[in-house]
C-alpha cells in the first residue's frame, strides 16, 4: 500500500512539473484584506502582488524540470522489482 501512495505521489508531482512547463504565470485569488505587507518571508519568495491586488506566481525556469526530474525518479523507484531475500 505504501508503494502505491508514493507511486500516485511521484505522478502527482511529474505531472506538476508538466504544468509549470506552459505556463508562464500563475494568478490566484487573494482573500480580503491580504496585502504584500502582510504576507510572510515564504510567501513574498514565491508570491507578488500585481495591480489588480491579486497573488501572482512566476515559476522560475528550471522548476518544471526540478519537479518532473523528482516524479520521475519517484515512480522509477516505485516500479523497480523487489529484492526478495530469504
Amino acid at each position: 500500500m505504501i508503494r502505491s501512495s508514493i507511486l500516485s505521489l511521484g505522478m502527482f508531482v511529474l505531472l506538476c512539473g508538466a504544468a509549470f512547463l506552459m505556463v508562464d504565470r500563475i494568478v490566484l485569488k487573494s482573500g480580503p484584506g491580504q496585502s504584500e505587507q502582510e504576507m510572510t518571508a515564504l510567501q513574498s519568495y514565491f508570491l507578488q502582488v500585481n495591480q489588480n491586488n491579486k497573488h501572482e506566481l512566476t515559476p522560475p525556469d528550471w522548476t518544471a524540470f526540478g519537479l518532473m526530474a523528482v516524479g520521475s525518479l519517484t515512480i522509477l523507484y516505485t516500479v523497480k522489482p523487489r529484492n526478495k531475500q530469504a
